[in-house]
């Protein structure tokens, strides 16, 4: 309390006070029963209580019989039933009034008493006879003299104004007050002419009856007021779940309009706003977004910046979201504010340009705190920042994108909200009302009902999936790498249907290979190797999906601790064009996990990603038969230059050795012309697999073409490549053993290593070609120097460097 409302509330106590005591000194009583009968009747009036529309304080018809004690009884018996009323009426209903509230309402009761007892008998002093309007002047001193003190009280204690508070708290009480004197008027002249007896006899039946005709008038007033507040409520929780049920589709706005509801509400009340217009900005909050109904969803959730075809294309959401709010034509104007909610201060906004107090108070106020939000919330293409980062850029703009006095208000307010927006989100309120009830009064409904687990839930969901199925048809275009594609399709399986674990199998030859996993310890076998029977032979043989089969078939052949731990399967096929391609096989640890709904789901992405693992698989292999050669299984001559490149550039950077050994088999001719191509081909595959069964696990042997191979070893040293070379033509001798027809055949190696035989590729290849056929010439004839000459003359009987196959040898 101030101090000045202390001054006044000890003046009107104390006044009161003082009247009552010399009011009772002076006690005198012309006729004591009737003073008994008055307050007997003002006692029950007192119980006679109602509660009239828009009237602060609860009316009784005590007021009735100190109007009448004012006409017919002295000030210290009117003081006495004036009093005694207010003390039953405050034992009987009030009693949690504080003392210095009850001291003080005493106090207006006593001096209005006073006043209104010698304000009558003024104007019965110089009236000529009795008249109703007498008492009903002395009535209306009566209720200016009883409302009043209490909204001076208030106002000295920082309320609202004097006449404010009386307009709207007491003002409707009046009328009452009129009719009670114009009542006690016509008892008095009753009493005059047939005694107070007859009178009460008359009058006090009609005032009962009036008394219930009117309080029944008004319970059927109140059932249609509660009635119109349902329909009221009704209609915003509707606008409440249509923003619950838009926001739900955008899992990064998550509490938006729990945010957005408090800090518009608080700031419009700052700002002076009235209540229509703090509706018209809680509904505009709610429904700001609807607009974005008309922008095409890839747009939205891009995750890059928007090119200016895509930002044009989203600039319309304001208007056509005020578009449709204007369909619904609330009693207040909320489409303005949808419309105008993207416009700046400085005028460069859209749509429409406005600047300044152009723009509607409520879209000024909206825009500012929409910013807000979005900056302290995730968005596609960026994380959240902090409150006071979001604070820091609003205040860079004020004056250019926003209205100073909305931004001046937020930054000395923001902490406040924040914590009001925390504690709501504590209390699991996700929207408040700004009909009937306060927001900080509102249960929650929605969120506390557990419709947000239901509906929001599912459409959150369905949002969810349409998102997760575009990604995934925009991810599967960028690669055509079969284990890019494969990850990409477990991402987005998961993030629709939840697995523990999952295993991807293609069809290859006719038979089921697992080529990817995830989410299990056991081990990956790789491409090739085949699982033994399970689950997903039976959906690859059938084409028909199983939902929740045993994995135990699946699993066992594959060994891992948390095999034992999965209970049930969700399998489908991946069906191309071309029949089934491979088999999706969902694991998770819970019995009976996955559903039709699930099923339904694998099918949509499976259906999808078919046709791209298909494309991969495809790839793949046109990439394999590009690089490797076909009888082999060896990379190519394409393959060896492109390694031997490479491996050149790193040895410039690392400063070490390559060494490069050109093979060629020995009367690998003679075997072509007696047995013919096919023993030929054997013979060539048994050296391929003798010299790469000797090559390190970084080493490189390639089919350069014909009977010849080549190897290039990184980092090999000069000094151990004879001991090489032996190891791979001893592995050719024991390899060519096999086939009884190829015994005798040999290998000649020539070596070249850089930087000493060779700065590039073709050179070491001609230096160790050269190396290659001076062993030849050796093997051939041990005991004589071979001449260079000769090594021309050799390479021409022979057919030149890879003509001793026949076109089905060369590579």
């Amino acid at each position: 309390m101030t101090v000045g409302g202390k001054l006044f509330w000890l003046a009107i106590t104390g006044g009161g006070l003082g009247t009552t005591l010399w009011s009772l000194w002076h006690w005198n009583s012309a006729d004591l029963r009737l003073f008994l009968t008055y307050v007997t009747l003002a006692g029950a009036a007192a119980c006679w209580r109602l509660k009239i529309p828009g009237v602060t304080p609860v009316l009784s018809l005590h007021f009735l019989f100190v109007l009448l004690s004012v006409s017919q009884l002295s000030l210290p018996e009117t003081m006495v039933i004036a009093l005694a009323g207010a003390l039953l009426q405050f034992f009987l209903f009030v009693r949690r009034m504080a003392a210095a509230e009850f001291l003080f309402d005493l106090g207006v009761v006593a001096l209005a008493t006073a006043g209104t007892y010698y304000f009558h008998a003024n104007l019965v002093t110089h009236s000529t006879q009795v008249s109703p309007l007498v008492l009903a002047a002395a009535a209306s001193i009566l209720f200016l003299l009883s409302t009043f003190p209490g909204c001076i009280l208030n106002w000295l204690n920082g309320g609202v104004g004097v006449l404010e508070g009386w307009q709207n708290g007491c003002l409707r009480a009046f009328p009452h007050y009129l009719a009670g004197g114009g009542t006690a008027g016509l008892l008095s002249l009753l009493h005059g002419g047939s005694g107070w007896d007859v009178a009460l006899l008359i009058i006090l039946p009609a005032v009962y009856w009036m008394y219930v005709s009117y309080r029944q008038y008004l319970v059927n007033l109140d059932e249609d007021r509660r009635q119109m507040r349902e329909l009221s409520n009704l209609n915003y929780r509707t606008i409440e779940t249509l923003g619950l049920a838009m926001e739900s589709n955008d899992p990064n706005k998550t509490g938006h309009l729990r945010r957005m509801s408090i800090y518009v509400r608080e700031i419009g009340r700052r700002l002076g706003l009235s209540e229509k217009e703090l509706q018209a900005l809680q509904v505009a909050a709610m429904l700001h977004d609807i607009g974005k109904l008309a922008v095409p969803e890839h747009i939205l959730t891009k995750p890059g910046e928007l090119s200016a075809a895509e930002f044009e294309s989203l600039k319309i959401h304001p208007v056509a979201g005020a578009e449709i709010l204007e369909q619904v034509r609330f009693p207040y104007p909320v489409a303005p504010i949808v419309r105008a909610h993207r416009e700046k201060w400085d005028g460069t906004g859209y749509p429409a340009g406005l600047a300044g107090d152009e723009i509607p108070i409520g879209a000024r106020i909206l825009a500012v705190v929409d910013c807000l939000d979005a900056f302290v919330s995730a968005r596609y293409h960026r994380a959240a920042l902090t409150i006071d980062q979001a604070v820091d850029f609003i205040r860079a703009e004020s004056g250019k994108s926003f209205d100073p006095r909305v931004v001046h208000l937020l930054l000395l307010h923001y902490r406040d909200l924040e914590r009001k927006v925390s504690e709501a989100r504590q209390r699991g309120l996700e929207t408040h009302s700004v009909l009937g009830d306060t927001p900080e009064s509102l249960p929650g409904r929605i969120a506390s009902s557990g419709l947000a687990d239901t509906f929001l839930h599912r459409v959150a969901a369905a949002r969810r999936e349409e998102q997760n199925l575009f990604q995934l048809l925009r991810e599967l275009g960028n690669s055509l790498s079969l284990d890019e594609t494969l990850a990409v399709c477990a991402q987005r399986i998961h993030a629709m249907c939840p697995y523990d674990a999952i295993l991807i199998s293609i069809t290859r030859e006719k038979t089921l290979s697992l080529v990817y996993s995830a989410g299990i310890d056991f081990r990956n076998p790789g491409f090739g190797i085949e699982p033994a029977g399970g689950l997903s032979l039976q959906v690859a043989a059938n084409c028909q999906a199983i939902v929740n089969g045993d994995p135990a078939d699946e699993l066992v052949p594959l060994g891992g601790s948390s095999v034992e731990e999965m209970r049930s399967a969700l399998v489908g096929p991946l069906e191309g064009l071309g029949g089934v391609v491979g088999v999706v096989a969902l694991l998770s640890r819970h019995r009976n996990a996955y559903t039709t709904d699930h099923l339904r789901v694998l099918t949509s992405v499976s259906t999808k990603a078919a046709l791209s693992v298909e494309n991969a698989i495809k790839f793949s292999r046109a990439e394999r038969s590009a690089s490797t050669d076909v009888l082999t299984g060896l990379p190519n001559a394409r393959s060896l230059f492109i390694r031997l490149d490479s491996e050149l550039a790193r040895a410039r950077r690392e400063h070490h050795t390559v060494a490069v050994l050109v093979c060629d088999v020995d009367k690998f001719k003679q075997v072509n012309d007696r047995l013919g191509h096919l023993e030929g081909n054997r013979v060539l595959k048994l050296v391929a697999e003798a010299l790469a069964s000797q090559c390190r696990e970084y080493d490189f042997v390639a089919r350069m073409g014909g009977d010849e191979f080549v190897a290039i070893l990184a980092g090999h040293p000069r000094a151990l490549l004879d001991a090489k070379i032996q190891q791979f033509q001893l592995a050719v001798d024991v390899a060519c053993r096999q086939s009884p027809e190829a015994i005798g055949i040999g290998l000649s190696v020539g070596e070249a290593v850089f930087p000493e035989d060779g700065a590039d590729a073709e050179s070491l290849l001609a230096a160790a070609d050269r190396n290659m056929y001076r062993m030849k010439l050796l093997r051939k004839h041990p005991a004589s120097e071979t001449a260079p000459t000769d090594l021309e003359n050799l390479k021409t009987s022979l057919g030149g460097t890879g003509s001793a196959g026949s076109a089905l040898n060369v590579g």
